[in-house]
């Protein structure tokens, strides 16, 4: 299941050839660097928001965390107990892909149809999230806050997975640009900002984010780069432009590998 965060149908990802020893200015690290703050600090925020700042009593922090999480306080446990995610086939190949635990026979043989259906059907917003609840909730708010900050969206998929697999050789089953604006994610998402980020309004929030955009299945990743939202249909025509030549589009991602 390949990722990647575009813009415009660019990448935003900078990539560079690190024997060239070239600088990167904000605008070049915003991307990877928001991204992935959003990530990690929502992991800090889930163990201590700050409405329970003054409820800390120690003696140490670690101490603090055993209390929460064996009270299943956190924001993640929240969000499990309310909006659990359904599909027990993608928990069990979460153990495989993020664990190390052996494939089954039934497991090795499922098809990228059958990935599509089990994750389709459900409301992560990536594959990683069936990894721990923890993974689940940062997911949730890092996607959400890179549409809502940035108007940077999350390409999510399901490809088959042939030898070397690369961005020009994948073939997508299914795949959504900014998931994140999925109808069945919207409650989910909402908990964790409301919970994280209460000023922000989390509700209102996921409301404005846009609508999911349908990649083509039968087409490579690389060709599923430029989509074209159906209400802008016949209105404006994207066309890919060429990157600069200190920027390089960046190699495939796949889910759960940058975390």
């Amino acid at each position: 299941m390949p990722w990647r965060y575009v813009k415009d149908n660019k990448y935003v990802s900078y990539i560079d050839d690190i024997t060239q020893r070239n600088s990167r200015d904000m605008q070049q690290l915003s991307g990877d660097l928001a991204s992935l703050l959003y990530h990690e600090l929502a992991h800090a925020n889930d163990f201590f928001p700050r409405s329970i700042h003054g409820e800390l009593t120690g003696p140490t922090l670690y101490d603090d965390y055993v209390r929460r999480n064996n009270d299943k306080a956190l924001i993640s446990d929240m969000l499990t107990s309310q909006y659990p995610l359904n599909s027990q086939e993608l928990f069990d190949l979460a153990d495989v892909l993020f664990r190390g635990k052996s494939a089954t026979e039934t497991q090795k043989g499922y098809t990228p149809a059958d990935i599509t259906g089990f994750f389709s059907a459900d409301r992560a917003s990536d594959s990683y999230a069936y990894s721990t609840p923890r993974e689940d909730a940062a997911m949730l708010f890092e996607e959400a806050m890179m549409s809502y900050r940035y108007g940077i969206l999350r390409d999510v998929g399901v490809t088959d997975s042939p030898e070397n697999p690369n961005k020009y050789n994948i073939i997508v089953d299914w795949g959504q640009r900014g998931r994140i604006g999925e109808a069945a994610l919207e409650n989910r998402s909402a908990l964790v900002i409301n919970q994280m980020m209460p000023e922000l309004d989390g509700n209102a929030l996921v409301s404005s984010l846009p609508a999911p955009i349908a990649m083509e299945a039968g087409k490579s990743w690389a060709d599923n780069l430029v989509l074209i939202n159906p209400q802008q249909a016949g209105v404006q025509s994207y066309q890919r432009t060429p990157a600069v030549s200190a920027q390089m589009e960046p190699p495939l991602q796949l889910s759960g590998n940058r975390h």
